[in-house]
Formats: C-alpha cells, structure tokens, sequence
C-alpha cells in the first residue's frame, strides 16, 4: 500500500494554522498534514529526530509550509539548514509570513525559497493563491 504524501506545515500561530489546514482541506490530493509549531519541532520531524526519531527517514515531506517568525529557530534557520542537506536540498519550500517586507523576500529567495506566499485574512483568496502554489510544487515533485 503507497502511502500518503506529507505536507509539512510550520506555523506557531493557531489562527494561521486553522486557515492553512482549512485551505489544505480543500486540495486536490490525498496528502497527509504534519503541523509543528516552532523552528526546533521542523528539524527534529525533517530529520526524524527527538519526538519524531519514530518517523521513517525515507518518508520525506512532498512540500514544506514554513513561517518565517518562529519560537525556538526561525523559518530561516530552518530554510538554512534544510539548503545546506542532501536530504532536503530539493524539498520545496513555501514560505508563509504576514511580512510584506522586501528584505523577507529577497532573504528567503536567496537562502533557496521556492515561493513567498503573504498570509491575508481573505480566506478566498489565500486559499486560491495556496492552491495554485501547492499544485505547481506537487506537480514538480511528483
């Protein structure tokens, strides 16, 4: 039996969370959703590590949802590290931030970002633009 592909979400913040799971809910695609709520908790599950050192290494995320603000290790960091890996170097990454600032922006590219995605409290239209970014990533990585 194949197994679901995993969508890891990093989001600290309850309410982006529950508009991100709410948009994911609403995908083409059988995708099983991982949340992890700070910097420390995405590496230790990216890594199969800590509280995740139970999760199959081989089951790497299809796509990774990353905030950039985030207690215990920054989305950056997290990017950082993730570049810097054989095993995540190709894994893409979606930021999503309420930041709309230009250095966020060229600063995620730089470190290896695939997309920058800004959170707004337009439900429609961040699921729309959340759609069209995951079926482009997905479709890649398939």
């Amino acid at each position: 039996m194949m197994s679901k592909e995993t969508i890891l979400l990093v989001e600290d913040n309850a309410d982006d969370a529950e508009l991100a799971l709410l948009s994911l809910k609403h995908i083409s695609g059988d995708y099983h959703i991982q949340l992890v709520t700070d910097g420390e908790q995405a590496l230790e599950y990216l890594y199969a590590q800590g509280r995740y050192a139970s999760r199959p290494i081989e089951q790497k995320p299809a796509l990774v949802l990353l905030d950039i603000n985030l207690p215990h290790g920054n989305g950056l960091s997290v990017l950082q590290r993730m570049r810097a890996s054989a095993e995540h170097h190709q894994t893409p990454v979606l930021i999503l931030t309420t930041s709309d600032e230009l250095t966020d922006l060229v600063q995620t590219r730089q470190l290896g970002a695939n997309s920058y995605l800004q959170k707004t409290v337009d439900f429609r239209h961040f699921t729309s633009r959340l759609h069209q970014e995951l079926n482009h990533w997905l479709a890649r990585a398939s």
